[in-house]
């Protein structure tokens, strides 16, 4: 079972399975194992990523930062949102 997780983690979501992106993220991988694939009854985003690091799989982590954007008008931006 872990060696189909492989499988599929190392796949492009796009071109292998139609999906509408090109990366996948943990959270994302378990949904689709459970409802797509019914590989398994249940599993979470950390036994994947367990599995994952299990076979020394490396996946795309999100960059995205709460409250700690990029963006130089950020906190203009996140002040003018408080009422």
């Amino acid at each position: 079972m872990e060696n189909n997780i492989v499988g599929i983690v190392t796949k492009n979501p796009r071109n292998d399975y139609g999906l509408s992106f090109s990366t996948w993220s943990l959270r994302v991988l378990a949904g689709f194992i459970f409802k797509d694939v019914h590989l398994m009854d249940s599993i979470s985003h950390t036994e994947i990523r367990n599995i994952l690091l299990k076979y020394g799989v490396k996946w795309r982590q999100s960059k995205i930062t709460l409250g700690n954007s990029q963006d130089s008008e950020y906190h203009l931006k996140k002040g003018g949102l408080r009422n």
